[in-house]
């Protein structure tokens, strides 16, 4: 029972996929089952889900005025890293993304990777792809690379340019990226994502989330890609609250949207039948001990993924608002002093 549990987990990315393609694949199916537990997963698997991926609808953007509009004006980066094990799959995300209206793809990876301290060897076809751009970073600044350094790449390009996150370990349907650009060419100070849960969904009282623009703590899954503004990220504040300790470091999409919500920029959820976050897919080699959501980084790697990053986003919430406090109280303090010395009296606003 045990090894036919195991052989389902590490088939599990294909099931729907397989069954739906009908009778052709009964034969490739039954492989999938037979593998044993630490047999690799062949190229061919990766191929049945780029084919699944690229059938999926997608906006012309060349029909939409106001998306053209933006294009002519800013450009649109998409942004991901990676570790040193996984750097030969990044290939098989790449080519499930629509980089028609893309610029650049940047690539970000540590001098060596913070876990392990392994150095990087680059593929051919990275250092070949015409859209890579590899950017270097130390120290590694662990899963908040995948963004925090082309936001700010981006920003000193233009900082209303696009950057749209992805993970190095999931499949994205054809419509995502130009689905992103369309929705970001018409929105303000937002952040649009494929998945956007609310904090209780981790266990988390929403009373727990200090903003009051923000009540339900709405929290930005980097799994399902993010889009970002790039003027609209401080990204110095998300660097600081990152680094505070081993929690906030491996908690990316908690710190990413706690930095959000402290500054004001909204974050919305995209779904219809152009980019829907049911359609993406986790690639197998997502599966494994070294995934944050496994407990990498912070605990022994265990199969039940939620409960781990429940327990890793709760602790990284208590360190988030004992810092958020200081800083209130820093504030409040500033502003008193200068009124002071202005000869006047603080005033307490009311809570509107």
């Amino acid at each position: 029972m045990r090894t036919l549990r195991s052989r389902a987990l590490v088939a599990l990315p294909l099931v729907a996929l397989l069954l739906a393609q009908g009778p052709g694949y009964a034969s490739d199916w039954d492989e999938v089952l037979a593998m044993g537990d630490d047999a690799p997963v062949s190229e061919r698997h990766y191929q049945f889900l780029h084919e699944e991926l690229l059938r999926r609808p997608a906006r012309d953007l060349m029909k939409d005025p106001v998306s053209r509009r933006f294009l002519r004006k800013h450009p649109v980066f998409v942004s991901l890293t990676t570790s040193p094990d996984r750097i030969d799959k990044v290939s098989h995300v790449l080519d499930t993304l629509d980089l028609t209206h893309v610029d650049r793809v940047f690539l970000v990876l540590p001098q060596r990777f913070g876990r392990t301290g392994t150095r990087y060897r680059i593929p051919r076809e990275l250092s070949d792809h015409p859209k890579v751009e590899i950017i270097r970073i130390d120290p590694d600044l662990g899963p908040i690379s995948k963004m925090l350094p082309a936001i700010e790449r981006a920003a000193s390009i233009d900082p209303k340019a696009i950057v749209i996150s992805v993970d190095d370990d999931i499949g994205y349907p054809r419509g995502m990226i130009p689905e992103m650009i369309y929705q970001m060419a018409r929105s303000r100070r937002t952040v649009v994502a494929g998945s956007v849960p609310t904090i209780d969904r981790f266990g988390i009282e929403p009373a727990r989330w200090k903003f009051r623009r923000d009540p339900e703590g709405r929290i930005v899954e980097g799994w399902a890609g993010i889009a970002y503004r790039a003027g609209d990220v401080d990204a110095e504040l998300l660097r600081r609250l990152s680094s505070l300790d081993k929690h906030t470091f491996a908690s990316d999409d908690l710190v990413i949207s706690y930095g959000l919500a402290a500054t004001r920029v909204k974050k919305r959820a995209v779904q219809n039948e152009n980019f829907d976050r049911r359609h993406v897919r986790h690639f197998p080699h997502g599966m494994g001990p070294d995934a944050l959501h496994r407990g990498a980084g912070v605990s022994s790697p265990s199969a039940r993924g939620h409960d781990v990053t429940a327990q890793k986003y709760s602790r990284a919430l208590d360190t988030l608002n004992g810092c958020h406090c200081e800083r209130t109280r820093a504030r409040r303090l500033e502003r008193s002093l200068r009124m002071r010395t202005r000869g006047l009296k603080p005033v307490l606003r009311r809570r509107r």
